[in-house]
């Protein structure tokens, strides 16, 4: 009789210092999304993801708290990113 053995597989959870780096690599072209999902061990569905949330919070990151805020759309935010560098942050 065999014995069955239900097992979870337990969530991995990387910091925020993995992730970026993981996203500015793809960003800056060292390595395809397919070749540093593959090197790191995550899902490329992932570092999608990771940017993605990357690209909506920069703003509140490099929010000076010292002046007073003006809005900027971040579609527009996100087209002006690597413009002349050949940067596509769409993919």
């Amino acid at each position: 009789a065999s014995i069955r053995r239900d097992i979870k597989a337990k969530r991995r959870s990387y910091d925020g210092f993995f992730k970026a780096k993981v996203v500015c690599e793809w960003i800056n072209g060292k390595g395809s999304l397919q070749d540093l999902a593959a090197r790191y061990g995550v899902h490329p569905n992932q570092i999608k993801n990771w940017k993605t949330l990357l690209l909506k919070r920069a703003g509140e990151v490099l929010e000076d708290k010292r002046r007073s805020r003006t809005t900027y759309s971040s579609k527009g935010f996100r087209a002006g990113l690597g413009q002349g560098r050949g940067i596509r942050l769409d993919q």
